[in-house]
């Protein structure tokens, strides 16, 4: 019976870590999934169209339509084109979700992160910002050299140790 208590609470230590490690993992694989498939699909559309990405209409119903569409594999798209700034949401079969709005991309592990993420206004864990600035015009050189023709990256706060995070694309120090 003391060798079955040990193993219990031994158990009841580990497993949230584990766990936690197990869904940190997950998280990271998505992310690195869809920043890679989404620059491909920025690459393809500018090589296919004939079109420097710097001349690219930027809401977010007209790069999907116009540039993602045909070169990113989704379940199914939302539309909402009220408002000033025209956004598609993106279901992807995976279970991972995107909102483009203009020149921002929120990607989501899940629609619970979503959720929370919109209650919160804030990135979580399981939701990250990226950018997508194809034609420059900024102020701070970090953005310039990390934005500027560089396709979608990680979303910038201006800190340098969000510069150092793209440069190295650490991930995991993001999420």
């Amino acid at each position: 019976m003391i060798t079955i208590g040990v193993i219990g609470v031994v158990a009841a230590l580990t497993i949230p870590t584990i766990m936690y490690k197990h869904q940190k993992s997950v998280s990271e694989t998505a992310v690195k999934k869809f920043y890679t498939n989404i620059n491909q699909a920025v690459l393809m559309a500018e090589t296919q169209k004939g079109e420097e990405r710097i001349t690219w209409s930027v809401t977010g119903t007209d790069l999907y339509d116009n540039y993602l569409k045909d070169y990113l594999k989704v379940l199914s798209s939302d539309y909402n084109t009220g408002g000033s700034s025209p956004q598609v949401m993106l279901y992807f079969s995976d279970g991972t979700l995107a909102l483009i709005k203009s020149r921002d991309i929120t990607f989501c592990v899940n629609q619970k992160s979503y959720e929370r993420y919109k209650e919160l206004k804030y990135q979580t864990g399981n939701c990250m910002m990226f950018g997508f600035y194809p034609s420059g015009g900024f102020n701070e050189d970090c953005l310039e050299d990390n934005y500027y023709r560089k396709g979608v990256v990680p979303y910038l706060n201006g800190t340098s140790s969000y510069c150092s995070d793209i440069e190295n694309h650490d991930f995991a120090a993001m999420c």
